[in-house]
């Protein structure tokens, strides 16, 4: 398990895409000298974005988190690509997660880390219409996708993950 420093805090440049007229605190998470997400928290705009540079096999990808809406957006940049979708209600607040990570910053010992793992599945294209300025700023003009989460389940005898979908019945 790696030990994450907190490093810094600093304002974000005004002109950046999504907060453009707005002050966020930018927390860069660092460990071993290697940069592993940035993460911008705008509390008074109600939402978060992480950016996870590419790793394991994993193409980089920025996550804005916009709990107005209560949607995440996944944009892959290298697949020129966004994906929409219902945020995970246990999402911690741009609030609490400024709290939490100033909190995490004073740990001496290495915080415990959670994977959980999920199955996406693209349901079509998003309405473009039904979103807000800030998430069609974030994604500009790439594609943008609806998608569902259901729980992976791991086969540790092969090595493989599997996932189910439960499929909607109209009410007749």
């Amino acid at each position: 398990m790696q030990r994450f420093n907190l490093i810094r805090a600093t304002l974000v440049d005004l002109n950046w895409l999504i907060f453009s007229r707005l002050i966020a605190i930018k927390w860069i998470l660092k460990t071993r000298g290697q940069d592993l997400q940035k993460i911008d928290v705008d509390e008074k705009g109600n939402a978060e974005v992480f950016r996870v540079p590419s790793h394991n096999n994993n193409d980089a990808s920025d996550f804005y988190q916009d709990f107005t809406m209560r949607v995440t957006v996944m944009r892959i940049m290298s697949r020129k690509v966004c994906y929409i979708s219902k945020m995970d209600p246990s999402l911690p607040s741009p609030g609490k997660l400024n709290e939490d990570l100033k909190r995490a910053a004073l740990q001496r010992d290495p915080l415990p880390v959670t994977t959980k793992s999920n199955l996406m599945t693209v349901t079509g294209p998003a309405n473009r219409h039904l979103l807000t300025k800030n998430v069609l700023d974030f994604c500009g003009n790439l594609p943008i996708y609806n998608t569902e989460f259901s729980p992976a389940r791991n086969d540790p005898s092969n090595g493989t993950t599997t996932g189910h979908r439960v499929a909607k019945k109209s009410k007749e």
